[in-house]
């Protein structure tokens, strides 16, 4: 090994020393007791693993994770009350890099809920939330089934008050046909209306009672959103067929300021896209 590379090694060790000492310098601080282990915070990894909605990992054997390398933080995220770092697997031989974050919203009859974000090495941004209860050395995790990827359910605010926890969700066209129930004519997502991750048009806003069932949220409204990208996409000529109506009716709402609709006013909105859109369409044939 010539000078250089010792130099290397040694710059790289002195390096990962610093950026594990600012990670848990940066968040222990104001952690509650209860996410820290060893008087650092928890390992965000142990929260965003495996598909069970209920799980028990044990923090004395590292939540059974594998060895990762610590690449660094983003500055913005801390500054936004988040823990958690970029990292490689040790055995990933990629460039890709993945993270994964989380923050306390609330805590409420011995449960602390978590935002967790995350990406593993994709395009995607993934956002979960969780409900976790510490006892001594074991976390006993309930996975929330709200969150998912960028549009595709991608959660935005989270506020907690007690036992109510409220969210907003980034929705799709696609989604319209589901959360407002009213689809007569069983028109599909992907298929009649865009879906895809990158798709957003609106936000939905949701609450959930913790003292009642967690796992069911309540719609409370609809926000359109007013980006301009969103803006442009939806004036787009590719659009045809039930998309490019579905648009036309969006930005008619957003033309008049009608850009937050109730749940009532949601079915009016699907009411007219039904007459105006499939009806429309169907007439035609």
């Amino acid at each position: 090994m010539n000078k250089s590379s010792i130099t290397l090694l040694l710059f790289s060790v002195c390096l990962g020393l610093s950026i594990n000492t600012v990670i848990y310098a940066s968040s222990s601080s104001t952690l509650p007791a209860d996410l820290l282990y060893n008087n650092k915070p928890i390992n965000p990894l142990c929260f965003d693993q495996g598909e069970l909605s209920n799980k028990t990992l044990s923090l004395t054997d590292n939540c059974e994770l594998e060895p990762i390398n610590v690449l660094g933080q983003s500055k913005e995220l801390l500054n936004e009350g988040y823990y958690g770092f970029e990292y490689k697997l040790k055995d990933d031989s990629g460039f890709a890099s993945s993270y994964s974050y989380y923050k306390v919203i609330g805590y409420y009859n011995h449960l602390y809920t978590l935002l967790l974000i995350s990406n593993t090495g994709g395009s995607g941004h993934f956002s979960s939330l969780y409900l976790v209860n510490r006892d001594q050395n074991k976390l006993h995790i309930k996975t929330l089934p709200f969150g998912g990827d960028r549009c595709n359910g991608g959660l935005n605010e989270v506020t907690q008050n007690k036992n109510i926890i409220t969210f907003t969700s980034n929705i799709t066209p696609g989604d319209f046909l589901s959360i407002s129930n009213n689809n007569p004519e069983q028109l599909q997502a992907y298929d009649d209306l865009d879906a895809c991750a990158a798709c957003c048009v609106a936000t939905a806003s949701y609450t959930t009672d913790l003292q009642k069932d967690s796992t069911k949220a309540t719609l409370t409204s609809i926000q359109f959103s007013k980006d301009p990208e969103t803006l442009s996409d939806l004036k787009s000529p590719e659009h045809t067929g039930y998309q490019a109506c579905f648009n036309k009716l969006v930005l008619s709402y957003i033309t008049k300021d009608k850009t937050t609709l109730s749940v009532q006013e949601l079915g009016t909105f699907m009411n007219e896209f039904n007459s105006k859109c499939t009806q429309a369409k169907k007439s035609n044939l």
